[in-house]
């Protein structure tokens, strides 16, 4: 397991990792508690990106006291990759990938369009 971070200039910096004994419920709850206790800390909220695994959905709804919530987003390979299975356009792919590196909000919207 992996958390990663991005600076101010774009670059990913790695926080923290893990091996465990699978990817599954316990293992996503253990290891995200321990990054937001030891890593974020309780005055910063944190936006997590994922495939949407089941124990890492689980893990973002998990409430800890005295911490603000988790905010969750999907990972744009996975959600591309499953528009794929159903699209099968390149076209619809690469503007979806566009769309999604897009950071603010009136040039998504423009984008979008």
């Amino acid at each position: 397991m992996v958390a990663v971070g991005i600076t101010a200039e774009d670059h990913l910096l790695p926080l923290a990792f893990a091996l465990v004994e699978g990817e599954n419920n316990e293992s996503w709850l253990w290891f995200i508690s321990l990054v937001r206790k030891q890593i974020v800390g309780p005055d910063r909220s944190f936006c997590m990106i994922s495939d949407r695994h089941r124990g890492l959905l689980n893990a973002a709804n998990e409430h800890l006291d005295g911490y603000p919530p988790i905010v969750h987003r999907w990972c744009i390979r996975h959600f591309a990759a499953n528009i794929w299975k159903k699209q099968r356009n390149k076209a619809v792919i690469n503007r979806l990938k566009a769309l999604c590196k897009v950071k603010e909000e009136k040039k998504f919207d423009a984008s979008l369009k």
